[in-house]
């Protein structure tokens, strides 16, 4: 009886040094497992924001580029105007405004000068008839200018404030050494079309361009200009509305700042809510501040990103199986050696 016991306590005694023996050959096993699961964690996060960051600096090229040329464009039709309004009284006013239409059209869809207390309006070329609209807010304008002003400009949705999508705005330069202004009547669908309808970023994002109400003066669903973004947004999911974009609207958009980051929209053929990148400046000429966006669908920024690391995610599971696989021969071997030692010692 009290052999039995011994034997009994001796091979309890064995099993539990095999079970801490093996347990030891697991400890440093798991450690390496675990730290090769951290680390790929932890490398997956640090790949993903820097190609999140990388792809936002490249989208904001983009529309620096196109700010730039808005900029430019309204600028150099600005120059013009003035340089016609000062030679004016030097040369047939037929020929010069003639001059400005041939070198800046299609942007320029008309010119009209407009005399003392925005009484009397001539538009040139004398066969064409200017909106009533138009002439109306140029007036308005005009009034409201300071006497010392040498160069006014319309707000878009100015002169077409019942329509969804702002065509024309106004631009006009003092005729030197009288109360009149040249004004040329330009055509903001051409600016569109020129800067920002073309612009495109990753498969299918695009670019955008807002005022300082907020309000959309330019994007791809036509059906959404004339409409401030996050009231689209609103009205799209009443229930789950992305305030984020309400966020950097108000917070870094209208207040003229440049920068990027993430939001939750709208996107052409989804019914959901979108995530994308974004990036966006500012664009400020003669008192007009408008804020010019480019955004493109995350999935389409990381997909290709995912799909260059699934070699090395199969290298890595690859590396844990042998891990696991060589470890549990070690054991198995560790085992077999006791065993036979134990025979022998018996």
């Amino acid at each position: 009886m009290l052999h039995r016991t011994l034997s009994s306590a001796t091979d309890t005694l064995m099993d539990d040094k095999e079970f801490f023996a093996g347990f030891k050959v697991w400890i440093p096993a798991l450690f390496v497992i675990a730290c090769i699961l951290l680390f790929s964690i932890a490398g997956r996060k640090v790949l993903v924001r820097n190609a999140g960051e990388a792809f936002n600096r490249q989208q904001l090229a983009l529309s620096r580029e196109s700010a730039k040329g808005v900029t430019e464009s309204i600028r150099s039709l600005a120059a013009k105007l003035r340089i016609a309004a000062a030679i004016s009284s030097d040369y047939p006013i037929d020929s010069v405004c003639a001059a400005v239409l041939q070198e800046k059209r299609p942007l320029v869809k008309m010119l009209f000068i407009v005399g003392p207390g925005a009484v009397h309006i001539e538009p040139y070329p004398r066969d064409a008839v200017l909106p009533t609209r138009t002439a109306a807010v140029c007036s308005d304008a005009l009034r409201s200018v300071q006497p010392d002003a040498t160069m006014f400009i319309t707000d878009p949705f100015g002169s077409a404030p019942d329509s969804q999508a702002p065509e024309i705005f106004v631009l006009g330069v003092r005729i030197r050494g009288t109360d009149s202004w040249l004004c040329g009547v330009a055509d903001f669908t051409y600016i569109k079309e020129k800067f920002v309808y073309p612009l495109r970023s990753a498969q299918s994002g695009y670019a955008w361009l807002i005022d300082r109400q907020g309000l959309l003066l330019a994007h791809p669903n036509r059906d959404m200009e004339g409409r401030r973004a996050v009231e689209v947004l609103r009205e799209l999911w009443p229930g789950d509305a992305p305030f984020i974009m309400n966020e950097l609207i108000h917070e870094q958009m209208l207040p003229g700042k440049e920068g990027s980051g993430e939001y939750t929209g709208w996107h052409m053929g989804r019914t959901e809510p979108v995530r994308k990148l974004i990036a966006y400046c500012p664009i400020t000429i003669f008192g007009l501040q408008w804020s010019l966006a480019v955004s493109a669908p995350y999935h389409e920024v990381m997909e290709p990103l995912m799909n260059s690391i699934i070699g090395l995610v199969v290298f890595l599971c690859c590396f844990i199986v042998i891990i696991v696989v060589g470890t549990g021969l070690l054991q198995l071997e560790r085992a077999h050696k006791r065993r036979i030692d134990q025979e022998l010692n018996w």
